[in-house]
């Protein structure tokens, strides 16, 4: 077991930090690799993408004069609205009010210190998924702690959640709580996490149907009960108008989704194919719909979750069920029109899950080959690859969205071998 640690952190290391020292050697800016984001962690600093559009939505959400004309109608459709305004459902407004009533006008500091936080949650729910049951060296021990750390600070994606400012570090910390508490057999905490998840994204709810094809009580139930409050609580305090305005702004962003190269989706993927505007510069409005952009997005959301679902269920296999857990974690992403690269923070637990295995040395053959190939696309930054933007080599720029697809395959294999981490009874 020992050389497999060994090998595994040598991969790590070589595939992560050796690749952005390669780009940096080749004159790639610093900014442009997987180091920009760690630096940023360990210096304290972060973006605001997710605080300045939470912030003004919920300015106007205690505001009854701007309320009164339709929330989304000034915090996202306004052509006036910086960035693309608020994309979240009146739900995720509900931490911004907290961290104010909290902390009042230290809300920004305290929500980015939480965020900050994140990061070291990820790590020890992400380390729960490697440990076994069987016994182990304290050498063995420290290197399986020492590959996490050294996988999870160097795992661009959910590094670049933190980097950005952006909820989404809540999320992938979350997601990865989740899938270690129902690999535990902790149901219901696994849908809570899940429920606090899909307050802010609403992908997540494809959870519940997942649980219900799955006979799932606790774990449905717990989600609803969760969910079912902060709806509530949102009602209560905005009323229905923001829920069915809402509905509005999922019609928009699905009819167009985003040519900008960081959507590592389908829909970005096709939007940069067919040319449906810039891929190297983030305009303020989203890309025209297209027709054959629109129908491949929509074949493929559905090919994706119906394959997810497929493997939902109810099985007193219980190897099988955290891969399935992460599989349906990584469609519930990939189906959407806009799936960011900072979105993708949930794979760190999935390829943690892999790891496991083949430390115990379960992973092998055509799956060993996936998980490693995913390892690589996922874990870099490759906005390198924007210099064939204009060139028949632009599909290099969806570098990430191919890892997807070989880690999705690795799962799936996994899941159909029923092989899983053997984890302790207690989280």
């Amino acid at each position: 077991m020992e050389s497999r640690l060994i090998r595994l952190l040598l991969f790590v290391v070589a595939t992560t930090a050796g690749v952005s020292l390669v780009l940096m050697a080749m004159g790639v800016p610093r900014a442009q690799t997987g180091v920009d984001p760690l630096v940023w962690f360990v210096e304290g600093r972060q973006g605001g993408d997710s605080w300045r559009p939470g912030f003004t939505a919920l300015d106007v959400a205690e505001t009854l004069h701007l309320r009164s004309r339709g929330l989304y109608e000034k915090v996202f459709f306004q052509a006036k609205v910086p960035h693309k305004g608020f994309q979240y459902p009146p739900t995720a407004i509900l931490p911004f009010r907290a961290a104010r009533a909290a902390a009042g006008v230290d809300a920004f500091a305290l929500l980015a210190f939480l965020n900050w936080l994140s990061i070291p949650l990820l790590i020890l729910a992400t380390l729960s998924l490697v440990r076994s049951d069987s016994p182990r060296s304290w050498r063995e021990e420290v290197g399986v702690v020492l590959i996490v750390i050294v996988a999870a600070l160097l795992f661009y994606p959910a590094m670049r959640a933190y980097r950005n400012g952006q909820m989404q570090a809540w999320i992938n910390a979350l997601f990865a709580l989740g899938l270690a508490f129902h690999a535990r057999n902790q149901k219901a905490l696994s849908g809570v996490c899940l429920a606090l998840a899909a307050m802010i994204k609403p992908q997540l709810g494809l959870f519940a149907l997942w649980g219900l094809i799955r006979r799932e009580r606790a774990m449905v139930t717990a989600f609803a009960v969760v969910l079912g409050t902060g709806g509530l609580l949102t009602l209560a305090w905005l009323g229905i108008a923001p829920f069915v305005d809402y509905l509005d702004v999922l019609r928009y962003i699905a009819a167009r989704g985003e040519t900008f190269y960081p959507n590592q989706s389908v829909n970005g993927f096709m939007n940069r194919m067919v040319g449906n505007g810039s891929s190297v510069d983030f305009g303020e409005a989203m890309p025209e719909p297209h027709a054959l952009v629109g129908a491949a997005t929509g074949l493929t959301s559905l090919l994706f979750l119906a394959l997810a679902l497929i493997g939902a269920r109810k099985s007193q296999d219980k190897g099988a069920a955290p891969f399935e857990f992460a599989l349906m974690g990584l469609v519930a992403t990939l189906a959407s029109p806009i799936a960011w690269e900072h979105h993708y923070g949930v794979l760190l637990p999935a390829l943690a899950l892999l790891f496991g295995a083949f430390v115990r040395g379960e992973l092998r053959g055509k799956a060993l080959a996936l998980a490693a190939v995913a390892w690589v696309l996922c874990a870099n930054s490759w906005e390198a690859a924007n210099v064939f933007a204009d060139t028949p080599l632009r599909f290099l720029q969806s570098s990430l969205l191919f890892g997807v697809f070989c880690l999705a395959a690795a799962l799936w294999r996994q899941s159909a071998a029923g092989s899983a981490s053997r984890i302790d009874a207690n989280p």
